[in-house]
């Protein structure tokens, strides 16, 4: 939107290994796919834009699910870490992930990295939302190690959507303490879920009475 860049956002594509109930691209036209080919004429491009160390840069990497494109973000964010290497204070890369790609080597490559993680999961109304990593018990491991290695540092968070089947975010606090056994476990978004198609309108407020009783439980919460 600008020349004058802080915040530069890729949008690695929108394929997902996930189709979630309420997903807003789950019918979206897909566009190109992008590939390790792209690298080098993004990296072109970054000519034409504006940086300032002093102010700092975010990257954010996108999908769909951006793990989908593993073999691509790998060498993508290394040819950016190559980008800046003459910056002292160096760029900090954030994602959105389901979780389920997760493994211990790319836990260890997001760490090293500088990479702050927010995973998508909506604590006990993840059942809303579609398939559960934390289901498979070596997934779940994989999980919990990396927010206890991130968590001090203040890089990763939970990031679960309300519902009207999952409105209460006392509810999903308590989830993942129990989950976590951290009573300050970082949470993000919490913003009702929005409509795009059938999937969605099944699962907003949609009377007057839900909407009332929602905003007595947010404040008792």
């Amino acid at each position: 939107k600008s020349a004058d860049v802080q915040t530069l956002k890729i949008q690695l594509g929108l394929s997902c290994n996930y189709a979630c109930d309420y997903c807003s691209q789950r019918f979206v036209e897909r566009p190109p796919e992008t590939s390790k080919k792209d690298i080098d004429a993004f990296i072109d491009k970054l000519s034409n834009l504006k940086f300032d160390e002093k102010r700092g840069l975010k990257i954010e990497l996108w999908g769909g699910e951006p793990l989908v494109y593993w073999k691509t973000l790998k060498p993508l964010v290394e040819a950016l870490h190559q980008h800046f290497a003459h910056w002292w204070h160096k760029p900090y890369f954030s994602m959105i992930t389901n979780g389920s790609l997760l493994t211990d080597d790319i836990c260890h490559w997001l760490y090293v990295n500088n990479f702050g993680i927010a995973i998508s999961h909506d604590g006990p109304g993840q059942h809303v939302r579609g398939p559960d990593p934390l289901d498979d018990p070596e997934k779940k491991r994989v999980i919990l190690d990396f927010y206890r290695k991130m968590r001090p540092q203040g890089r990763i968070s939970f990031n679960s959507m309300l519902s009207k089947q999952n409105s209460s975010r006392r509810a999903i606090y308590d989830w993942f303490v129990n989950l976590t056994g951290d009573p300050n476990v970082v949470l993000g978004e919490g913003a009702i879920v929005d409509a795009y198609d059938d999937g969605g309108m099944a699962n907003v407020l949609a009377t007057k009475a839900e909407h009332f009783a929602f905003r007595k439980q947010a404040f008792n919460d």
